[in-house]
């Protein structure tokens, strides 16, 4: 057995000792002079121990705030265009981080209610899964399968590739992940399609044709905005092909046209992820819009028939409907 050095007995005991301040301080409501006083201290170093119970994760606060949906919009949205489920959340319009974190909220909520008992569950990558995520709460007993249906698009952006997100959501879900071993963008399409079909990959490509739900990653092809122009992957002339063709989003990494359709089908047959009419075989496909940016990419996934669930702030709801 390992001996303990003396620095890792003094740090576990100071562990133990902030763990003690925050019970007295959090769930017993001391004052921090009661709390010093107990501890033999001065108030401001219990402030101070406050602060590191905070920073070290020992402590945790989270804000149960209030969801409010506007039902008539909602109702409007789902009318429109003939979705399953349409969610309109109201948040303060003028605070961009609040609207992303109220309808991430809403976007995990509408996860939850969706999810099949040991079904699959099939993500791709990007910033909109990352929020759900965050703020999916407590992590749930579903058991069943989270597959990666696109390949990895890198280190650039660790904390929402694919790999990443699929390791948190399985661990939230209590699921068993299944990883694509591959990156999202090759060269040769003869590469892409024989990595697709490679051994280590076949549980992956099969249970991606197999899903229960779809979280749809639905993004703007915005040279400032896009994750997929700026992963990294592309060449400036692969850049400019898909700037200078027909697409105006992209689902799943591939540019699509307003109505929906492949707009690069070359760029396509080289990319390592499920195809947008393989999607289609999911019974629940939910996206997720909350920026005055992702309107038209929205709308072309909606014409495209990829969505049947939607969350969406006041704004954007109101946006879709208007440009429709």
């Amino acid at each position: 057995m390992r001996n303990v050095s003396k620095s890792e007995q003094r740090r576990a005991k100071r562990q133990v000792l902030l763990a003690d301040v925050a019970e007295m301080y959090f769930i017993k409501q001391m004052t921090q002079g009661a709390i010093a006083k107990k501890i033999s201290t001065t108030p401001s170093n219990v402030s101070r121990m406050i602060s590191d119970c905070q920073r070290l994760g020992i402590v945790r606060i989270t804000i149960n705030r209030p969801r409010v949906e506007d039902d008539t919009l909602s109702s409007e949205l789902a009318e429109r265009f003939k979705l399953v489920d349409a969610r309109v959340v109201v948040s303060d319009e003028h605070d961009p981080g609040q609207i992303s974190r109220t309808v991430a909220a809403a976007g995990a909520e509408m996860l939850k209610d969706n999810l099949v008992v040991s079904g699959t569950l099939g993500i791709t990558w990007g910033r909109t899964l990352l929020s759900i995520i965050e703020e999916f709460g407590e992590p749930v007993n579903n058991g069943g399968t989270v597959v990666q249906l696109a390949g990895s698009i890198g280190a650039t952006h660790e904390e929402f590739d694919a790999v990443s997100l699929v390791h948190r959501l399985a661990d939230l879900l209590h699921a068993r992940p299944a990883y694509l071993s591959a990156p999202f963008f090759v060269d040769d399409p003869a590469v892409a399609a024989s990595l697709l079909k490679n051994s280590s990959n076949l549980e992956a490509r099969r249970s991606s044709l197999q899903c229960d739900v779809v979280i749809i990653g639905v993004g703007n092809l915005d040279p400032q905005h896009s994750t997929l122009l700026n992963s990294g992957h592309l060449s400036e002339a692969e850049r400019q092909h898909i700037l200078d063709g027909p697409g105006v989003a992209e689902i799943c990494g591939h540019p699509i046209t307003v109505d929906g359709q492949l707009a690069s089908p070359d760029f396509s047959k080289r990319i390592i992820s499920i195809r947008p009419e393989e999607i289609l075989s999911a019974k629940t496909r939910i996206a997720i819009a909350a920026r005055p940016n992702i309107v038209q990419p929205t709308l072309a996934a909606l014409h495209g028939g990829y969505v049947t669930h939607l969350v969406a702030n006041v704004e954007t709801a109101n946006a879709l409907l208007a440009e429709d």
